[in-house]
């Protein structure tokens, strides 16, 4: 078996919530913590009547517009057509490459009210999501992939721009991982949780916000994992106190040296970025992958960082170390 695990730090982004598995364990590894970095390079707003204050580049994705179409504003990394049903369509791209990252649907020409499908690609092209808009919210079906194995990981229905009736997550490999009912956005009513093997570890009720769980696998049949922390809060006993302080040590590290990349800032380039690494068994940053990091300088930014950062202490799995995968957002915003 490959001891591996995964952790995610959740930001605002609406995507599947990252579970670790193995065939003895599932739970969730959520921090309220993000980083959001700014840039006082001046407002702007992509109005077609308007006009950007940024370069444009005619006719750089013009192979990309389909039938019927008219090019309307193209910049350095997306392009803004206007359909022959009337509504305009935003095209993003990870620049360097001309690997389509977006496709977006707008009912008029601010941008500003999304309708249609949204579709979402990593950048080596794998589909990433599909969301549906109604007047500029979530409404109707929506799928999440894997990044590498292009399976579904998350599956559902939104109404009027909240979670809505049953939603599915699974791994990587296709194998359903958990079954949750939501109403109005939160979860209620009944869910199960499986592992990998689809052994039932969990199921039970939500009410009122409150989960009750009615079976669970005995404490014997599931291991608890003590995630990798960075050496610097590795001494503190309290398994809590140290994720806290190492959570707080690696976002503060990370603040203090990334930066608003130049060329990204003059073309205006903003967006979430999302990286991925390993911390091995050694304690060694290992397969550092930027999923989706917007343009090569951003990236570059990113991967610097992530190449330096301060030693771990590993993750472990009954007192053995173990592989855990770290995934980390990065809003990247011009204001």
């Amino acid at each position: 078996m490959n001891n591996f695990f995964d952790k995610k730090w959740m930001t605002s982004l609406d995507g599947p919530i990252s579970k670790c598995t193995t065939p003895h364990i599932t739970f969730l590894l959520i921090i309220s913590s993000s980083l959001f970095l700014m840039s006082c390079g001046g407002t702007h707003a992509y109005m077609i009547s308007g006009g950007s204050e940024y370069p444009r580049f005619p006719g750089k994705f013009a192979e990309f517009l389909g039938d019927g179409e008219k090019e309307v504003l193209t910049t350095y990394h997306f392009v803004v057509s206007k359909a022959a049903e009337n509504h305009f369509i935003k095209r993003t791209f990870f620049p360097e490459t001309n690997q389509m990252t977006d496709i977006e649907h707008f009912a008029d020409s601010s941008l500003l009210v999304k309708i249609g499908m949204h579709l979402s690609f990593y950048d080596d092209g794998n589909p990433m999501s599909e969301i549906n808009y109604v007047n500029n919210r979530k409404d109707g079906l929506a799928v999440y992939y894997h990044p590498f194995s292009g399976q579904t990981i998350s599956t559902g229905q939104y109404g009027s721009g909240n979670r809505n009736g049953i939603w599915r997550e699974y791994s990587g490999d296709g194998m359903l991982l958990a079954k949750y009912e939501y109403a109005a956005g939160m979860r209620e009513g009944p869910f199960k949780e499986w592992t990998p093997e689809g052994e039932l570890i969990k199921k039970g009720h939500y009410k009122g916000g409150l989960r009750q769980v009615e079976f669970s696998l005995p404490d014997t049949a599931i291991t608890t994992i003590e995630m990798p922390v960075l050496k610097e809060c590795a001494h503190l006993i309290d398994l809590d106190e140290r994720s806290q302080c190492s959570d707080r040590a690696f976002l503060r590290y990370v603040y203090q040296r990334i930066s608003y990349p130049r060329t990204a800032r003059e073309y205006g380039i903003e967006g979430n970025a999302l990286v991925k690494f390993v911390i091995t068994p050694d304690g060694r940053l290992d397969d550092i992958n930027c999923l989706r990091c917007l343009s090569m300088d951003i990236k570059a930014e990113i991967l610097s960082i992530v190449d330096k950062l301060p030693e771990w202490s590993p993750g472990k799995r009954k007192g053995i170390p173990v592989s855990v995968s770290f995934r980390m957002p990065i809003r990247f915003e011009l204001n």
